[in-house]
């Protein structure tokens, strides 16, 4: 059975609140996360590191669940 995806913003999060820099209204703002979780080429280093991890990951149809599930795992870090 398909799970459904929660959405929350930021602000709700009170230890990602904290996170917030002054004078910005979103975490994306913040360089941590756009130098560490949404910056491509950190991206790319995460994805060859996964590619190394695990090699027949190329070939599964479902790439896109593990791209996306080392991403949360990079965000979480990022919190953590």
């Amino acid at each position: 059975m398909p799970k459904s995806l929660e959405s929350k913003c930021c602000r709700e999060i009170p230890r990602v609140d904290a996170t917030i820099l002054a004078g910005e209204s979103c975490i994306t703002a913040h360089p941590t996360f756009t130098h560490g979780v949404i910056n491509i080429h950190a991206l790319e280093i995460a994805y060859y590191w996964l590619m190394e991890d695990r090699p027949g990951v190329v070939d599964d149809p479902e790439i896109h669940r593990y791209f996306w599930t080392l991403v949360n795992a990079r965000t979480h870090a990022f919190f953590s």
